[in-house]
């Protein structure tokens, strides 16, 4: 669903955020980390290629593409990728996967 091509930008959030907070998938999984990610980045990338598909694109596209290029890794660096893209699509989101999000980009890998 979230590297499908014509996925629309919320499906690709849900999709990612979903993988990204699996602890059972990412825990202690170093490879698995890297690969959620590097996914991460480059379909949010190629995401903020194309704004018109997204909310507040002159706020939304620079910080995505600012927590693109964090020096951070594995799963730190998909939940910092995710909280950027937060503002870029129209979902109701759940506190806790919000939270779950925050925690993991805070992080020191």
């Amino acid at each position: 669903m979230a590297i499908h091509p014509d996925a629309v930008p919320a499906m690709c959030y849900v999709g990612l955020c979903m993988l990204v907070t699996d602890v059972s998938l990412a825990q202690n999984l170093m490879q698995t980390n890297e690969a959620l990610a590097s996914l991460t980045r480059d379909i949010w990338l190629r995401l903020a290629s194309s704004p018109f598909a997204l909310c507040s694109p002159s706020l939304t596209v620079p910080a995505i593409r600012a927590a693109c290029e964090s020096n951070k890794k594995g799963l730190a660096l998909a939940a910092t990728i995710l909280l950027a893209a937060d503002g870029a699509i129209t979902l109701k989101r759940s506190g806790s996967v919000h939270t779950q999000l925050k925690n993991l980009a805070e992080q020191i890998v």
